[in-house]
């Protein structure tokens, strides 16, 4: 036999033990040389060209580990729970001068929570109201120095800012559903009447012109008032000095009609607000998916703006210009030009009902609550989702301090504090 006979006999008895070892009944070539060569791969002897053992590398290399996300545009450094609620906290208002948080609920309970740079831990003081009452609205002065709040039996006491009633009164026969305040006059709605109390004097005026049930009110200017009702409507009217008499619990109701009358809606009103720098020009909102800007010698709007699909349930104007921010059922917010009339963005995000919007001081940013259990904060620059923070339960609200560094959110028993740090280099880089 010649040398390449021996060869190739060598070779074909090479494959047979390796058929032998994998597949002894297999005919299928391409399936034993797939074999053959993981066998070969298995068996080679790992060594160099001097017979030395080489280290043999592993085939799955150890993953690295996952690189931190990046910044957001804004964070909660630090989140706040403050403990003493039960129920619903529908009402929350931030001091506009101090950082003092006020919070009211379903749970017949009203708390101070004093959040003062000089404070490590926020303080808290219980407001005392009646066993059977509770608070059903609620507003701080300008000033900051004290507040007044309605209740479900139609009362109006007038707190200082450490939780001390001063003084209380029972204009209304029914729920007080809504309060506004201008210098030392207090306007409130409900139970089938309009208040305005002067705290300094103690008198009041009281008229019952409005034959359904007022839901909302807004001071216009320093004497001018804004109602509005379950119907659309609203009432423009006034109160002089002269005109208010001295409080009288049993005191009889003014019959003088309104100064004007609006019809400014086909369904209820839920928010009326002033303008932030134009006292003439005030916009509302309703259950009819519009918000309507208004001046106050025009019997018309001076601008519809339309576009939302369910019911406006918050409105705010942006500091010292003529933007409007909205929040709808629709789970939209939606920014506009109250002069054209434009809706400039839509910021989608949430996924339900939207129950407040709110801007932070500087106007840079919003922050917006929902039923679906998240805090989003927003960029007005670009109407990018900056943050989405996830709260305990639906939100019932949301709102900055007067400072910009914390926002309150409330749900069913919870009352949270998100400490915010702001990265705006990451907002911008991300625009580019």
């Amino acid at each position: 036999m010649g040398c390449n006979e021996s060869k190739v006999q060598d070779v074909k008895e090479n494959h047979v033990e390796k058929d032998k070892l994998v597949t002894p009944n297999s005919k299928d070539s391409d399936f034993v040389i797939i074999l053959d060569q993981a066998i070969d791969e298995k068996t080679t002897d790992n060594t160099d060209s001097n017979g030395s053992k080489l280290t043999k590398s592993k085939r799955s290399k150890a993953k690295k580990p996952k690189p931190p996300d990046p910044p957001k545009e804004v964070e909660a450094a630090s989140r706040i729970p403050l403990v003493g609620h039960t129920q619903n906290v529908d009402i929350c208002a931030w001091n506009p001068v101090q950082d003092i948080l006020l919070t009211a609920g379903t749970d017949r309970k009203m708390f101070l929570w004093d959040f003062q740079p000089s404070v490590t831990e926020p303080r808290v003081n219980e407001l005392q109201l009646d066993h059977s009452d509770s608070a059903s609205c609620a507003v701080w002065s300008d000033s900051g120095k004290w507040l007044v709040s309605g209740t479900e039996h139609g009362k109006v006491i007038l707190w200082n800012n450490l939780g001390k009633a001063l003084d209380q009164w029972t204009p209304h026969e029914g729920m007080a559903r809504a309060i506004s305040v201008q210098g030392n006059k207090i306007l409130s709605c409900g139970g089938g009447c309009v208040s305005v109390i002067d705290k300094s004097k103690r008198v009041w005026s009281r008229t019952a012109w409005n034959p359904t049930e007022s839901i909302a009110v807004e001071w216009i200017s320093e004497n001018q008032f804004l109602v509005g009702d379950y119907n659309g409507l609203i009432y423009l009217d006034s109160v002089e000095d002269g005109q208010m008499k001295k409080i009288d619990e049993n005191g009889e109701y003014s019959d003088s009609e309104p100064e004007h009358k609006y019809k400014a809606h086909s369904g209820g009103i839920y928010k009326i607000v002033r303008h932030s720098s134009r006292s003439n020009v005030f916009a509302s909102c309703s259950v009819d998916c519009n918000i309507n800007v208004w001046s106050v010698d025009k019997k018309s709007p001076i601008a519809i703006l339309s576009g939302h699909f369910g019911y406006v349930v918050d409105l705010n104007w942006l500091p010292n210009a003529d933007i409007i921010v909205s929040a709808s059922f629709d789970g939209s917010i939606k920014i506009w030009n109250s002069r054209s009339g434009d809706c400039q963005k839509t910021l989608e995000g949430h996924h339900g009902h939207v129950t407040k919007v709110s801007s932070s001081p500087n106007g840079k940013y919003l922050v917006s609550s929902g039923h679906d259990g998240y805090c989003n904060f927003w960029s007005m620059e670009s109407g990018e989702l900056a943050n989405s923070i996830e709260a305990s339960g639906r939100l019932l609200h949301a709102s900055f301090n007067a400072g910009g560094s914390y926002v309150a959110m409330t749900s069913y028993g919870s009352v949270e504090i998100l400490k915010l740090q702001f990265n705006e280099k990451e907002g911008k880089l991300r625009n580019k």
